[in-house]
């Protein structure tokens, strides 16, 4: 993430030959409410067939084009030791919806991806300050392997405590079945950000998200040098760039 306001996306589709229109007109429908609620424009695209039994039925290709306002650089390089890391919710909740229909649980509430669109957030939290270093995505790989991309680009050590990391009981109960971590769990819809710790002591956090749309809190992480001691901890990754440091009695299994 870098910060901009998109303005518009091309798609591609790779059709499986027997692909039924009535689905692909469904997808096409979602597509174009999901591009007027973000207020971007599907401006072109392409299609092509492929032999049945060789696309999976379909494969969607996407790229956006977006309007970088003033003259942001938004990358690990920013990242200061002694920073905090933002969060805007709840974690693990897309991977779980995902997963729950592949592996047939089902829950007292329904799980439902939280894709979103993020470019409002940003925008107020560029609004409150200039001061947003990093801006991160955390798709495919999760919170932890997102921050540990950060950490080893910026060399730099993160502390996390688990308490602060938001995962709701649904998450939870289905990573513990499934013998997942939910910080490895797949996103949409949600930010990792970071920021120097002096714009916390200023409460811009509460006016960072004017939207209503997120929670946007902090994990109460903070960055260290590599050559600093770390607390021996738990490790979140198969690198040593992140550590978690677990305030309750009991870990879970990693």
């Amino acid at each position: 993430m870098c910060g901009a306001t998109p303005l518009f996306l091309s798609v591609a589709l790779i059709l499986e030959e027997g692909f039924p229109m009535e689905h692909l007109w469904r997808l096409i429908q979602s597509m174009r409410k999901a591009a007027d609620r973000a207020g971007v424009v599907l401006c072109t695209g392409d299609t092509k067939v492929v032999e049945k039994g060789k696309g999976d039925q379909i494969f969607i290709s996407t790229s956006g084009i977006g309007l970088i306002e003033k003259n942001r650089t938004i990358g690990p390089q920013n990242t200061e030791v002694g920073g905090r890391i933002l969060l805007s919710g709840n974690i693990g909740v897309h991977g779980i919806a995902i997963m729950s229909v592949r592996e047939g649980l089902e829950f007292e509430t329904e799980m439902r991806s939280d894709t979103a669109p993020l470019h409002e957030l940003v925008k107020a939290m560029f609004a409150a300050s200039e001061n947003v270093h990093v801006l991160r995505d955390p798709t495919r790989g999760g919170v932890a392997s997102a921050l540990n991309e950060i950490a080893k680009a910026a060399q730099v050590g993160m502390s996390l405590i688990e308490e602060t990391i938001p995962v709701t009981d649904e998450v939870q109960g289905a990573c513990e079945i499934l013998g997942l971590d939910p910080l490895y769990v797949a996103n949409e819809g949600k930010l990792i950000a970071l920021v120097p710790a002096h714009e916390l002591r200023r409460h811009r956090i509460k006016q960072y998200d004017k939207t209503k749309k997120h929670s946007l809190r902090c994990m109460q992480v903070f960055s260290r040098d590599l050559n600093s001691d770390i607390e021996a901890c738990s490790v979140v990754g198969s690198q040593n760039y992140i550590r978690s440091k677990w305030t309750h009695s009991s870990s879970p299994q990693r």
